[in-house]
């Protein structure tokens, strides 16, 4: 089917008009050229999954600089769950950014930007200081961060991940 005319006239216009024919002949024609191997095809041949867990021992400004982010990205996950399963989905891949920088500052903090290792201790140093204050008003009991101070916080570190970007 090179002729784009005799495609519109057997697949592409039945499909648009609901045709269940038209899909049925581009599953046909697609089955042919994609190769589809599920993993109960491959099970296998696969190796044995193996999870390893590495305990490090951070220090110096290796441990300041993971603390800081470790405290942002706590921030914004818990903003993002407060907020549903829609604002996670939304923020998908912020949060997967403040993941690769955990894992950056585990390397090594030059991997990280500037930027947002500053931006990740400015935040850090705002949660620690509503932390204190929420504890004086409950004598010493830490309440959760409303959804409102979380997204607060989890703005001031988007700017930083766009500028990351």
């Amino acid at each position: 089917l090179e002729d784009p005319k005799i495609f519109g006239r057997a697949i592409a216009r039945p499909i648009r008009e609901g045709d269940p024919n038209g899909i049925a002949k581009l599953r046909l024609m697609l089955g042919v050229v994609c190769i589809r191997r599920t993993k109960a095809l491959i099970q296998s041949s696969l190796p044995e999954k193996v999870v390893e867990v590495h305990r490090l021992k951070l220090e110096g400004p290796q441990k300041v600089a993971y603390d800081a982010i470790y405290a942002s990205t706590r921030v914004i996950v818990q903003g993002l769950l407060s907020g549903g399963d829609a604002d996670v989905m939304r923020n998908y891949a912020s949060v997967l950014e403040c993941l690769l920088r955990l894992r950056q500052v585990c390397d090594a903090v030059a991997l990280v930007p500037q930027e947002r290792l500053d931006r990740a201790i400015e935040v850090a140093r705002e949660v620690e200081a509503m932390a204190k204050k929420v504890a004086k008003g409950k004598r010493g009991k830490k309440a959760p961060m409303t959804a409102e101070e979380a997204s607060k916080l989890l703005k001031k570190l988007q700017g930083a991940l766009e500028e990351a970007a």
